[in-house]
């Protein structure tokens, strides 16, 4: 956060930032010794790439630690008294507390301050990776060179031989950080175009819920930075089970939150600059339960759409073709996990191929029709290059190849 305060206090600085990449990875508070010892031995043995990598390292202590960690199993006694574990430790303890101080409302605070400073920042980018894992054993005498740096400047000063912070487990834990951000655009009256999470994280659905624990303010706050949404990376659940305070202990009553299709719809309704939509419908506990297209989209038109990114949904051909049809400027079009209610696929490609002016169409496997049956062995469709003849089907005509040669 210094490093962002400074920026929007520089003069010349200010003016260029367009994208706040939010990382969500959190410190742990009051961890114990033992605790930060075994995970950050689990740590040291992803980056060691097992057993095969050599260590050399001027600090004794530390090539000791490395040899033990791949030789297995994590000898707590002797080795959590090594200088780097102690101080490793005194370190994380010191940013758990930071963020808890941040947590209690001044980050809020300088978000919003600093938001009215950046003129050109319009896109947030949620974020769970602190560093790039290496894609080869790690020369341990220079370790910094082999670990490419992707997050802030704090993960690139960070020793590799300390405990990193740790992504939240669920989506629930995300709630909070999203609340920062969308608040503070909000309240600031700022423009939002772009809105995504990266990877294994999601845009929290639960302002979607019809008995979310999320407040009104929250609900009202999400919707208004919405509205000037160009880009969107949505993905919900159309059941999604989960303790009030989003942990996964299965001691806790485990309550069922539920998704409003008309929230959802209503919100898409209210996004007419929406250039880019990646929307995944989610899977209910159960395995069943897509999120279902025709329900969802029935009243939805977005006038300035041009890429469409489906995955795990559930709908009946006529309805896909007629959403797709409903938005003027669609140009391309990926649709993964799809199954349909009613109709074939093969009937749909004929339909897009005659209606839609598409430039670009991508069909993934699984693909269902017919009451759930797969539309193609997996391990056929690559071997025939199936998604490149379907999509050059739609794109440039010729022969339906889900059509079976009589």
């Amino acid at each position: 956060m210094e490093v962002f305060r400074q920026i929007t206090e520089h003069s010349d600085l200010c003016r260029y930032p367009r994208k706040l990449v939010y990382d969500i990875q959190t410190f742990k508070a009051n961890i114990d010794l033992r605790e930060y010892f075994e995970t950050l031995c689990d740590q040291l043995t992803l980056l060691s790439h097992g057993s095969g990598s050599e260590i050399h390292h001027a600090d004794k202590e530390i090539e000791s630690l490395l040899r033990m960690v791949q030789d297995r199993p994590c000898k707590y006694e002797g080795y959590s008294t090594y200088r780097v574990v102690q101080r490793g430790l005194e370190i994380y303890r010191e940013k758990a507390e930071e963020e808890d101080h941040y947590n209690s409302g001044q980050l809020f605070g300088c978000l919003c301050i600093g938001l009215m400073k950046l003129p050109c920042l319009d896109k947030v980018e949620f974020q769970v990776a602190w560093r790039d894992q290496p894609l080869s054993p790690v020369d341990w005498s220079n370790p910094l060179r082999d670990l490419r740096i992707f997050s802030s400047p704090l993960a690139r000063t960070w020793s590799p031989f300390h405990l990193t912070p740790e992504a939240p487990i669920m989506e629930a834990n995300t709630v909070h950080e999203f609340d920062n951000v969308i608040s503070a655009f909000a309240l600031t009256k700022r423009p939002l175009r772009i809105l995504k999470g990266g990877c294994l994280v999601s845009v929290p659905y639960e302002i979607f819920y019809t008995n979310s624990r999320l407040s009104r303010t929250f609900r009202q706050h999400s919707r208004a930075a919405m509205c000037s949404l160009e880009y969107l990376d949505l993905q919900v659940d159309p059941k999604h089970y989960s303790t009030e305070d989003g942990s996964s202990d299965p001691e806790h009553e485990p309550k069922e939150k539920t998704l409003s299709v008309d929230l959802l719809a209503a919100a898409l309704v209210h996004m007419p600059r929406l250039k880019h939509l990646s929307l995944c419908g989610g899977i209910q506990k159960d395995g069943n339960g897509l999120l279902s297209i025709s329900e969802l989209f029935q009243a939805v038109r977005l006038p300035a759409l041009e890429i469409l990114e489906l995955c795990a949904m559930l709908g009946s051909a006529a309805d896909i073709l007629a959403f797709l049809r409903a938005q003027p400027r669609l140009r391309r079009l990926e649709l993964s996990t799809i199954e349909l209610s009613e109709g074939t696929w093969a009937g749909l490609v004929d339909d897009m191929r005659r209606r839609l002016p598409l430039e670009s169409a991508v069909l993934v496997l699984p693909l269902r029709h017919g009451g759930g049956v797969d539309l193609w062995d997996i391990d056929a469709w690559v071997e025939e290059d199936m998604a490149v003849k379907i999509e050059d089907y739609i794109l440039h005509g010729g022969k339906n190849p889900l059509r079976v040669p009589e």
